[in-house]
């Protein structure tokens, strides 16, 4: 395989970053709408047994799904110090675990924050912060780029 010149050489390079990005926001979304869809899924086909709704609701300790997504987190820092190509896919599902369920946390540290967690708004209001950080980081590549080519 021949070489590339070093110019060409460092915008394949960004090329390949831009690449990972929309790889992470794009686990990130998947991570946030498939959980959501299956704690709706889990909400209303256990509402037929409040037996069941009522004993995981009272229970003074729950692992709540954002505890996954802090282990998935500390796994791709893990895995990114050994050069790891899939960390940043794993980063994404952990950081989309833990925003998907953000006011359950913070209601957890004791802000006392309204909870909203089955109304549509906490997730359409992540979803359009994840959104608005996806297009400022294509931007910021992008004009790196577009300065490594001229």
């Amino acid at each position: 395989m021949t070489s590339l010149p070093s110019g060409l050489e460092r915008v394949w390079s960004w090329i390949r970053v831009t690449q990972r990005v929309s790889y992470f926001f794009l686990a990130l979304v998947l991570s946030m709408l498939t959980t959501r869809v299956f704690v709706f899924a889990d909400y209303y086909l256990f509402t037929r047994t409040p037996a069941i709704t009522t004993r995981v609701g009272s229970d003074s300790i729950r692992f709540h799904h954002y505890w996954f997504g802090f282990l998935l987190m500390t796994l791709a820092g893990i895995l990114a110090l050994g050069k790891r190509q899939p960390a940043y896919l794993v980063a994404g599902l952990g950081l989309g675990l833990v925003l998907e369920e953000w006011t359950v946390l913070v209601e957890n540290l004791g802000l006392h924050s309204p909870i909203m967690y089955f109304s549509q708004l906490d997730l359409v209001s992540m979803l359009g912060l994840v959104g608005a950080a996806y297009m400022g980081t294509t931007v910021v590549v992008g004009r790196r780029i577009r300065n490594q080519i001229t």
